[in-house]
């Protein structure tokens, strides 16, 4: 029924997808998304999915941010997400007060996280009495953008530091984010 609300009739390859996603209503979702923009094939492999799904939706932030001002780019958009998610690991705080983000990232990485906050619903910056925060839109989404970037360090983490990765995969709630830098 999900498929023929969104596509108005009937592709097996994409239930084929959905079946290889398990039906999780979330992945699902995003996997339709960008689908519908031609960003995946839906006879890939349910990792390759999952891979293009995240790193579509990424990109599709990055860009409606960039597209939205004229003050920087894509990859500056991309780069202070991937400051703001290493900032996360090592303070071990999901969801880091706003005034510890800009202090470590600098006003222009800073900036550049409140604009993807107002143009694409990755998270936002909530402002409440008792100070600022950085907040996700669903924490799956967290644990998969966050995944995406662990996959990122892991290989160096390793090489140079095996203690600072056994310390990232004791965070609570860090297990999630390592199991999805598997698709990665």
């Amino acid at each position: 029924q999900l498929v023929n609300a969104r596509f108005n009739a009937q592709y097996p390859e994409i239930l084929a997808m959905i079946d290889s996603l398990g039906g999780d209503p979330f992945l699902c979702d995003l996997a339709l998304a960008s689908f519908a923009r031609e960003k995946l094939s839906p006879t890939a492999s349910r990792t390759a999915i999952i891979r293009s799904i995240i790193v579509d939706v990424l990109a599709r932030a990055a860009s409606e941010a960039a597209q939205s001002q004229n003050e920087a780019t894509q990859d500056e958009f991309a780069k202070a997400l991937d400051g703001l998610i290493e900032h996360m690991l090592a303070i071990d705080e999901p969801e880091p007060a706003w005034e510890s983000v800009r202090a470590k990232l600098g006003d222009r990485a800073a900036t550049r996280l409140l604009q993807l906050g107002k143009t694409n619903r990755i998270g936002w910056v909530e402002q409440q009495f008792d100070g600022s925060y950085w907040r996700w839109k669903h924490d799956r989404l967290r644990d998969a953008i966050v995944g995406r970037r662990l996959a990122t360090l892991i290989p160096s983490l390793l090489i140079a530091n095996n203690s600072e990765l056994v310390r990232l995969m004791r965070i609570p709630g860090a297990a999630e984010a390592g199991a999805w830098a598997l698709a990665f």
